[in-house]
């Protein structure tokens, strides 16, 4: 049964409206689903884009997905709304990091955000091509929520104001910008900083009234928002990955359960190719921005390995803390066991001229 077929079994009972009815009930009207999204667009979530037009182009547009932008107002609990809003059926299907769920109770993703765990793009794609995904999203069902699927995401690596993040001597007293999921908040505070949720405007906001001296982005996600952040926070630690930036696709369940087993194919053929081409393409815009960020004035630093292993000794208490639950440690050793499989590729190649040195 495929992953589209076990949500759908898992749909609360009674849940079966007739096959062709559309939102507001009208026969032979295009099926409409209604996506809340955080963002002001889908610019950063290339991969939601891409399942919103296959699925138009494989129904030929008698499925369709309206995105709704910017809910919450990029305040603190943004996701939270996104996550509340398809669970009470205000709106059909959310995407969400995959950290904001470890916030509402349900510890199935925090594998995702447990910190330098999954540090390269081969071993995202080797997590998210696995049945791993599956099973940490069969968790939502205790939220009404049917998970759909896992986005690879870009890695997410610190950046700063004043200096470049490197050890956690770095790290001790400032204040480091995050999206809201307790693993996180919990491995910035391992290290001896305070977390601050913020992201959008209100990231921009501490940024310009020194709230932050640091926060969590992918490089990618940088270079959209230039020229602002090189002038801003212009040091970019490149070989230190916090946690990947996974985003998470989920639907109401009655909604989803509401649905024609033609619509659900549409679906499941546009999420599983759109999984596909997000997976292949993750990353290599990262090494496409490098030379535009030099120009602009961003500098790149590179943590030693002695760095690294302080980072990594800071974090143990972190994985102390997971892996009390017996399902976050499982699925945590299952991830180790496919890095040390997994080649990690080469890292960015970082212009001599661009380079900060420790």
């Amino acid at each position: 049964m495929s992953w589209l077929g076990l949500a759908l079994v898992a749909c609360i009972a009674g849940c079966t409206v007739p096959a062709v009815a559309n939102k507001a009930g009208a026969i032979g009207e295009p099926v409409v689903f209604r996506l809340a999204n955080t963002s002001f667009d889908l610019s950063q979530n290339p991969a939601a884009a891409d399942f919103i037009k296959r699925v138009s182009a494989l129904s030929a547009g008698q499925m369709r997905i309206e995105v709704i932008n910017s809910v919450g107002g990029f305040a603190p609990d943004n996701e939270a709304q996104v996550v509340h809003a398809v669970a009470s059926g205000r709106v059909d299907i959310g995407i969400t990091g995959a950290g904001v769920f470890d916030s509402m109770g349900v510890l199935g993703l925090r594998a995702f955000s447990a910190p330098m765990l999954i540090d390269s793009y081969p071993l995202q794609k080797a997590v998210i091509e696995s049945n791993l995904t599956r099973q940490m999203l069969e968790q939502l069902q205790s939220l009404n929520l049917s998970g759909l699927g896992v986005f690879a995401g870009a890695l997410h690596v610190p950046v700063a104001v004043q200096r470049p993040l490197l050890g956690p001597r770095d790290w001790r007293g400032i204040s480091f910008g995050t999206y809201r999921s307790e693993t996180q908040e919990q491995a910035i505070r391992a290290l001896g900083a305070t977390p601050v949720e913020a992201s959008g405007d209100l990231r921009r906001h501490y940024l310009d009234t020194g709230g932050i001296q640091g926060f969590e982005f992918g490089i990618r996600g940088y270079s959209l928002q230039e020229p602002y952040l090189s002038q801003a926070a212009p040091y970019i630690t490149s070989n230190v990955v916090l946690w990947p930036g996974v985003n998470v696709l989920f639907a109401n369940q009655v909604r989803l359960g509401s649905i024609s087993a033609q619509d659900r194919e549409w679906l499941q053929e546009a999420l599983s190719a759109a999984t596909r081409s997000a997976v292949g393409l993750a990353g290599r815009d990262d090494a496409s921005d490098i030379d535009q960020e030099c120009a602009l004035g961003t500098r790149f630093a590179i943590a030693a390995p002695a760095d690294i292993a302080a980072l990594q000794a800071s974090f143990a208490i972190v994985y102390e803390w997971l892996d009390r639950d017996a399902r976050t440690k499982f699925f945590i050793d299952q991830i180790q066991a496919l890095k040390s499989s997994t080649s990690p590729g080469q890292p960015l190649a970082i212009p001599a001229s661009c380079l900060v040195r420790s």
